[in-house]
């Protein structure tokens, strides 16, 4: 496969290289064959590397080949010899050039490394605070990377400094627990993985004509004649970049990178948007109302554009307290979702049952899931269901044949976990559950653990109700194991309404204090 791969830039050579490099490592290559490997796919595109001249900006590709270079250098002649080096690199990092979402997935490795190099120089505190601010910048943006080494060195360091907590490695057994239910994976040398919508353009037009009802001759009309969409449609003909945009924009995916939210001429827009979605993650309504009139102050009037502002509105005034006069409540944010869904969807939301699966933006899978969960909390399960199964249909569509983001993939399981679970498909629940537990644990992502585990929690808790007094003494166990996991998952991800709301419901359900050094 690599061999009839036609690598038609610098990017794909280093790709390739780093394949070869993983390959050579797994067949078990010496030390110094894999350093010179990886200094020579670095090489190509950071020909100076890091210890010459002014520091570089990393893409994550060249940041992992760095670290396993210094790793790899570290094997053969002793971390004294990469000291500096590891240092250096996490200095780099630490720059204000590099936003804490670009960096999460090299920082905690590379903090770990520095902060063996302090240890050993008897440099407790300092290693603590590294410790500490990678732990923190983890819990902020929601990933386990080298989470569990982090824990373990910050228990050494309280230790080696004479304090007794135990919470770390407390947190550490929860963690290990939480891991075992992700898949096995092969440990590559040099990892990287596929993130984004995926799609071949034409498919992308051809699915979603057909999901909004259009002829080709109406879509094709003023762009191309019937002919050439036709070509498209079946590819046999590549796409034009001017008839791209146009067909893309016809069928109301956001010209050429139908995937994004906003496009935009500004990268200060790029930041905003994910600033935004930042507070709303934090429920920090406050803090985002101004980013977003910001954002929307000189956004494109595009229909993708417009969807997005009033999705994110609808987002951040529901993170507003209740008692606010904004307070968005579930019938009022129906109609405000269903308004940003007809931008770029202009059908019949009550036929939702027979639209076809095709592929939809991310903006619009974030619609109906919202929708989803709003006429959930209202009571009206049956349409809550048939518009979560819709929307995750259209993700796992064998004509779509996308490669989603798995956040997104996660946050759409778990609306319909939560819906099966009030309809009583506890089966269901229960499988669609350790689903998204293991997609979420094989992309290191902690944001909706601590939903997932209290989700399994909640459906043993309902099935107790109907079993004997000795199946109900084993789920009860599982049960409150289960919400031992999500209290540790809320703890990790820093989530301190999922805290709260564990507490209360342990000590309102079992009539017991949760803490993670419980035993049931």
């Amino acid at each position: 496969a690599m061999q009839a791969y036609q690598a038609a830039d610098v990017l794909e050579h280093q790709f390739l290289q780093t394949v070869w490099l993983n390959l050579r490592a797994l067949q078990g290559a010496a030390v110094e064959e894999l350093r010179d490997l990886a200094l020579a796919a670095l090489l190509l595109t950071q020909p100076s590397r890091i210890d010459h001249g002014e520091p570089q900006l990393l893409s994550q590709n060249e940041g992992w080949l760095l670290l396993t270079y210094l790793e790899l250098w570290e094997q053969m002649d002793g971390l004294e010899a990469v000291s500096g080096d590891y240092q250096k690199l996490l200095q780099l990092l630490c720059q204000r050039r590099y936003d804490a979402r670009e960096r999460v997935y090299l920082f905690p490795y590379v903090a770990c490394h520095v902060i063996e190099v302090e240890f050993r120089q008897g440099h407790l505190a300092e290693a603590l605070a590294i410790c500490e601010r990678a732990l923190r910048e983890l819990s902020q943006e929601k990933r386990l990377y080298a989470y569990g080494r982090l824990l373990e060195w910050k228990q050494r360091l309280f230790t080696a400094l004479g304090r007794t907590e135990q919470e770390p490695q407390q947190l550490l057994h929860w963690l290990n627990v939480l891991q075992a239910q992700g898949p096995a994976q092969v440990k590559l040398l040099v990892p990287y993985m596929e993130r984004g919508n995926v799609y071949c353009l034409n498919q992308v037009i051809r699915e979603r004509r057909k999901l909004l009802g259009l002829s080709q001759e109406d879509a094709a009309d003023g762009i191309c004649d019937v002919s050439t969409l036709s070509r498209i449609e079946n590819r046999r003909s590549s796409l034009h970049k001017k008839v791209r945009k146009s067909l893309l924009r016809r069928v109301n995916m956001s010209g050429e990178r139908y995937d994004y939210e906003v496009i935009s001429d500004l990268y200060e827009d790029y930041i905003l948007r994910s600033e935004i979605g930042r507070a709303v993650l934090a429920y920090d309504a406050f803090q985002a109302i101004p980013l977003w009139e910001k954002l929307a102050e000189h956004t494109k009037r595009e229909k993708t554009n417009l969807q997005f502002l009033s999705m994110s509105k609808a987002m951040i005034l529901e993170c507003l307290p209740p008692q606010h006069p904004k307070y968005l409540l579930p019938d009022c944010e129906v109609k405000l979702l269903k308004g940003s869904l007809s931008y770029t969807l202009p059908l019949n939301l009550d036929e939702i049952g027979t639209w076809r699966s095709a592929i939809l933006s991310t903006n619009e899978l974030l619609i109906l899931n919202g929708l989803a969960r709003c006429y959930k909390t209202l009571g009206k399960l049956e349409k809550a269901q048939v518009i979560a199964a819709y929307a995750r249909n259209c993700i796992g569509s064998a004509d779509a044949n996308p490669i989603y983001y798995e956040d997104l993939y996660v946050r759409l399981g778990l609306q319909l976990v939560s819906i099966w679970g009030d309809c009583g498909y506890y089966l269901e629940s229960n499988n669609l559950a350790r689903e998204c537990l293991r997609v979420s644990l094989e992309y290191q992502d902690s944001a909706r653990l601590a939903m997932l585990c209290y989700n399994l929690a909640w459906n043993l808790e309902q099935q107790m109700k109907s079993v004997s007094a000795e199946v109900k003494t084993e789920m009860r166990r599982t049960a409150l194991s289960y919400l031992q996991q999500a209290y540790a998952a809320a703890l990790i991800s820093n989530d301190t309404v999922g805290q709260a709301h564990i507490r209360v419901h342990c000590t309102e359900v079992y009539g017991i204090d949760m803490s993670l050094d419980s035993k049931f």
